[in-house]
């Protein structure tokens, strides 16, 4: 009898440590799928990027991002976020008239823009983009000549 009981034992051990071994084979656990949905960026221009009058044969000229003539932008989104601008063109053509000949064209390249790419507390802020304007041909067209140029801001 004594036997039989130590048999017991010793198989209720050996079926507990064999049901024990089973259930570290495998294991479950539950993780969660989360995700915030930001407010919209918001661009907005307040003012374009006006170079100074010229006269035939002037030289090139650059208006700084913190310049008046400036263009200047706000931004609005979730307060603190960080954001990248990018001004979309290397170069554009201002024109008068058609722009049909070298005359009625003026390159405009050389874009910089002061952003601080922060939002602040209240998720806003401001820049300026300022560019250079190519000499102004001895037989420039008189006029008034304009092109348009792209800054796009987006959340980093």
């Amino acid at each position: 009898m004594k036997n039989i009981f130590v048999n017991s034992i010793i198989v209720a051990a050996a079926l507990a440590s064999v049901q024990g071994a089973m259930a570290a084979a495998s294991d479950t656990e539950s993780a969660l799928a989360t995700i915030t949905v930001r407010s919209s960026l918001d661009l907005e221009k307040v003012n374009d990027l006006n170079f100074p009058a010229v006269s035939q044969g002037d030289p090139s000229y650059t208006v700084q991002a913190e310049d008046p003539e400036a263009a200047t932008f706000t931004v609005a989104g979730e307060a603190n976020a960080s954001y990248s601008t990018i001004i979309e063109e290397a170069t554009v053509e201002m024109t008068t008239d058609l722009g049909d000949i070298p005359q009625k064209k003026i390159v405009v390249d050389s874009f910089a823009h002061n952003s601080p790419e922060q939002l602040d507390a209240l998720g806003t802020a401001s820049f300026g983009v300022g560019a250079r304007h190519e000499d102004i041909l001895a037989d420039q067209v008189a006029g008034s000549y304009e092109g348009i140029f792209n800054v796009t801001v987006s959340y980093q």
